[in-house]
Formats: C-alpha cells, sequence, structure tokens
C-alpha cells in the first residue's frame, strides 16, 4: 500500500456533482476540483502526480471529450467520462479512440464507479512504476555506459596488452595492444590453442608453446600468477618477444571461471640488452686486442730495425739480401695487423683533421681497383659539395679499404661494387635509437650484388676473429675495425644483407662542425748536413737498443743514443 493518496482531479460546470463525487471518493483519494475545462487543463499540465481525471461530458465551454482530447500525451492521467444517455454515441467513440479509459452513465452506480476509479487509480500506479523503473534502467546503462567508455580508454591506452578469456575460451575482453601483440582478435579460443592460433613459439624460437609452458593454461589450473617469455610469430607479427603473465579469474565465491593475461612487448629491451652484451664483450675483446697489439708492436720494431740494419750492411749483390727483404715484408705486413688490433681496441694514436671524403676515395681509387680485380666492376657515385668530415685519414682509408676488400670476397665470380656519398640529417629520437648525439652527418655507402649473408651471420659480422671465409683466407679482423673505427669516430655503421643478392654497408660519420685543420708544429727541414740529439724513452728493452743503434752511416743523420725506460 502507498501511504500517499492518489490524486483525482473532478471537472464538471455543476457544484452539485462535484462535491457529491467527492463526498464519493474523499476517502480513499485526494480529489481536485474545478469547474472550468480549461482551467482544468492547465491543471493535468501543472500536476504530473494527478492520477485520474473524471469529466462531465456536456459542459459550456468545452465538452467532456474534447477536454480529454487535449489533454492528450501530456499526462499519464487516466480519464473516467461521466455522461447521460443522450451523450452516450460521443463517449463510446473517445473509449473507441482511446481517449477515455473508461464512462459512467448518469445517474452513477456508486460501486461501479469506485470500481472504476480504482482500476485507473491502479493502472496509473503501475504505470508510474513503470516509466520510473525504466528512466532507473536507462540512467543505470548510461553510468554503465560511461563506465565501460572510460575502461576501455584506460585499457586501450596501456602499453601492456590485456587479454580475458572464460574456461570455454570466449574472450570477455581483448585491448588494442594485445590485438597489436597476437596479430589477431578471435572471440573463441580455448587456452591450449594460443600458441596455434597466436603464434607462440618458447623463447629460443625452436618450437610451439607446450601445455606445461603455456601461463595461460596453467592459471586456469590454478596456479596463482605464472610468467613466461615467448617468442611471437605470425601473418600480421613478423616476430617479437613477449612477457605473459596470467593470473585465475575468479568468481566472488573463489571459482575458477578464466583467466587475466598481461602482454608486455619486450622485443625492444631485449635488442638493447643484446646491443649492451656485445658492446660489453667486444670491449673486453678490444683490451686484449690492444695489450696484445701493443706487445707485439715491440716485438715487430726490433725485428724491422735489425732487419734494416742488416739489410743495410749486406752488399748489393749479396743473396742474402732476398731473404732479409721478406723479413721486412711480413714484418711490415703484420704491422698493419696490429694497427687494425690497435684500432679495434680504439687505442690507435689518431690525427683527426677537417677531411673531404669524396677526396679521400679518389685519392685511392686506383688502389681499390687494384684490390677489386679484373672481374669486380668498381663504380664512385660521389655527390658533389659533399660537406667535410673530421677524423684521421689513414682510418678512413682503412674502413674504404676494408669494406671493398670485404665486398670483393663475397663475390669470387665476379660482380659489382658501387661506392656512394650523401649526406642525412637525423631526428634526435632517430639519432638516440642508434646511439648517436649529432643531427647531420655524411654518409659512405658501400653496395655489393655477391652472395649476401643470412641473418645470423649479419649479427656476427663485427666480432672480432669471426669470418665466414676459408682458414688462412682472412684475420675476421677486417670489419671489427671498422666497426672500432665508426665508433671512435662517434660515427654508426648499419648493415643491410639478402642471402643470395647482396650487401650493403652505410657508414654515418658526423659532419665537420669547423675546420679542424692546424698549422704544423714540425720545425722547418734543415738545409745541408747536421748533427742532433735524441732522447728515446721507451720501456721495452728490444726496441730501446734499436733506438741506441749507430745510424751515422747513413746521409744527412748523426745519432747519438740516449735512451731511458719509460
Amino acid at each position: 500500500m502507498y501511504a500517499v493518496k492518489e490524486r483525482v482531479l473532478l471537472v464538471d460546470d455543476e457544484p452539485q456533482i462535484l462535491v457529491a463525487l467527492q463526498d464519493l471518493l474523499g476517502d480513499e483519494y485526494m480529489v481536485l476540483t474545478s469547474e472550468s475545462p480549461a482551467h482544468a487543463l492547465q491543471m493535468v499540465r501543472d500536476d504530473p502526480r494527478i492520477a485520474v481525471v473524471i469529466s462531465d461530458q456536456r459542459m459550456p465551454q468545452m465538452n467532456g471529450d474534447e477536454l480529454l482530447s487535449k489533454i492528450g500525451n501530456s499526462s499519464r492521467a487516466l480519464r473516467i467520462m461521466v455522461s447521460g444517455f443522450a451523450d452516450l454515441p460521443s463517449v463510446l467513440r473517445a473509449v473507441n479512440e482511446g481517449k477515455v479509459y473508461a464512462y459512467v452513465t448518469k445517474p452513477w452506480n456508486e460501486q461501479d464507479l469506485l470500481r472504476k476509479v480504482h482500476a485507473a487509480a491502479q493502472q496509473f500506479r503501475m504505470t508510474e512504476e513503470r516509466a520510473a523503473l525504466i528512466e532507473a534502467l536507462r540512467a543505470s546503462e548510461a553510468l554503465l555506459q560511461q563506465r565501460t567508455d572510460v575502461l576501455n580508454s584506460i585499457l586501450d591506452g596501456m602499453a601492456d596488452g590485456v587479454v580475458v578469456t572464460e574456461l570455454n575460451g570466449d574472450t570477455v575482453l581483448m585491448n588494442e595492444q594485445a590485438r597489436r601483440v597476437l596479430g589477431a582478435g578471435d572471440h573463441l579460443v580455448h587456452a591450449e590453442d594460443w600458441p596455434e592460433t597466436y603464434g607462440l613459439f618458447s623463447s629460443d624460437g625452436k618450437g610451439p608453446l607446450s601445455l606445461t609452458e603455456n601461463p595461460v593454461v596453467r592459471a586456469m589450473r590454478g596456479e596463482p600468477l605464472v610468467q613466461a617469455e615467448v617468442y611471437v610469430e605470425n601473418a600480421v607479427v613478423a616476430g617479437a618477444r613477449v612477457t605473459v603473465t596470467a593470473t585465475p579469474l575468479r568468481r566472488r565465491g573463489g571459482a575458477i571461471t578464466g583467466a587475466i593475461t598481461l602482454l608486455h612487448d619486450v622485443t625492444r629491451q631485449r635488442a638493447l640488452e643484446q646491443q649492451l652484451v656485445q658492446s660489453q664483450r667486444m670491449e673486453a675483446i678490444g683490451r686484449l686486442a690492444a695489450g696484445v697489439a701493443h706487445d707485439f708492436n715491440n716485438l715487430l720494431t726490433v725485428i724491422v730495425g735489425c732487419g734494416e740494419l742488416t739489410l743495410d750492411d749486406l752488399g748489393e749483390g749479396d743473396t742474402r739480401r732476398g731473404n732479409v727483404a721478406e723479413i721486412l715484408a711480413a714484418a711490415k705486413h703484420a704491422s698493419l695487423l696490429t694497427r687494425q688490433l690497435l684500432a679495434f681496441g680504439r687505442q690507435e694514436i689518431i690525427q683527426p683533421r677537417e677531411l673531404q671524403l669524396n677526396d679521400v676515395l679518389l685519392g685511392v681509387e686506383s688502389t681499390l681497383r687494384r684490390f677489386a680485380g679484373p672481374q669486380i666492376r668498381l663504380s664512385l657515385e660521389l655527390r658533389p659539395e659533399l660537406c667535410n668530415i673530421s677524423g684521421d685519414q689513414s682510418q678512413i682509408e682503412q674502413i674504404i679499404l676494408n669494406l671493398v676488400v670485404n665486398a670483393r670476397d663475397a663475390m669470387p665470380d665476379g660482380g659489382e661494387i658501387r661506392i656512394e656519398t650523401a649526406e642525412i640529417s637525423l631526428s634526435p629520437a632517430s639519432a638516440a635509437e642508434v646511439g648517436l648525439s649529432g643531427e647531420r652527418y655524411v654518409v659512405l655507402t658501400v653496395t655489393d650484388n655477391g652472395t649476401g649473408m643470412t641473418e645470423a651471420t649479419r649479427k656476427r659480422i663485427f666480432e672480432p676473429f669471426f669470418t665466414t671465409k676459408e682458414v688462412g683466407r682472412g684475420t675476421g679482423l677486417g670489419l671489427s675495425t671498422v666497426y672500432g673505427i665508426v665508433g671512435q669516430s662517434a660515427g654508426h655503421i648499419h648493415v643491410q644483407s639478402v642471402l643470395g643478392k647482396g650487401s650493403e654497408f652505410k657508414v654515418l660519420l658526423p659532419r665537420a662542425d669547423r675546420s679542424d685543420a692546424r698549422p704544423s708544429s714540425l720545425p722547418p727541414a734543415p738545409k745541408g748536413p747536421f748533427v742532433a740529439r735524441v732522447l728515446a724513452v721507451e720501456g721495452d728493452i728490444g726496441a730501446r737498443k734499436i733506438a741506441q743503434h749507430d745510424r751515422s752511416h747513413r746521409p744527412n743523420a748523426a745519432w747519438r743514443g740516449l735512451a731511458h725506460a719509460s
């Protein structure tokens, strides 16, 4: 029961009728009265709580059916007509048109009228309750939609993928990042079928993810928190490393209904870690190589020095001169190897100055063609008015020579080597991605159409002593030397290769912002014979002895050995 009485509006131009109806209905309803149809119409429009309107049909200003018709949809109040027999056709027509809920004839039967008013009031109450329920439902739906939109916005803005899956495989939720990581958005995928559907492999990429490794399966079986790193490769995702974290989805009572899975793409992180390990490894090997090269260089100093002295002491016709010359040639070849080791270890003394890369290339072009051989077609495409770079000329020449020799060795049956120069500007983000700090670079590109490389080989080409050549044909230091020199020059080297089609090496060298040229610090060459004292500071005993050796028999030079250990 409702504590508040329903409101009933009585409309009649005869006051005694209004009084009689008010006496009949007053105990059960809140009765409102009006002698004017126009006033009654305004009352209904102003008060939506009026549940029933009881109107006389025949009134001077406006008939009852006309009044109830004008009320129309402005109110949910139900309408009852009171009429004499003479007006019954109009009343029946209003009932048939749905304008009137019920009617009573004069003189009315009190019980019949009460019953009809009660039914109308009850229907009004039900209509109001249903309208309130619908309005509350709409408000709840709007609030739910608002919260859903906020949740979807949060989920789609996350850097991690989120997937909610039920035990039957139904995907309840999958955000945009999850679709990108998995490369698909199937609605029904059982946990056991994730590896096949989404292309999930074990972390080494050698085989599909097994059931015992599958975090989603394990979470659905009750493990509280399962994490695994997988390799993803499918029709959309070319290859990515993803950390998968799964936890059971439970009802309020604790029963497991599915799994919540988080997907974190760690591809770039793993690549950076690999680069760091490789850099640390090469740095350690570089230190070792530089130390070995330094000691080896001291031995070569003794060998070359003694060889030159011996060669000077032998006459022009002495047959032993050929043997000594071979020793010197081998020693000088070994000295080039030590320079490569020192360059790789970044401990070679360099003399940077402003260089024009095009001029350096033109200066060594004949040497390059000689190294390339007759079966290789060598072409230079040099950009006019190329900006200068800052570097050590011998090191830049070594970069060029090693890249050309590497390209030549990749084409045993002949082919083409193309050398290009260009300029490039990098955005700060692009520069930082490859470990550079500047923005403007000169680019040296060496391209060949040789055998190319596999991805596994490409990842190892800068490792010292790594080579794919036959035993005795390579030291494995050429490209690692290039790598060391480029790094020492604050540059970057990038390699692209397709097996069977060739390779492309791009070397980025920073542009010279200002001239690094310096006037010579050497005194002018003396004229005529001279005597000079030379202080040789050397820690190696053999090298000190060579420095102390009397070389005064050479023209225009008199040496006095005053050597001390460093």
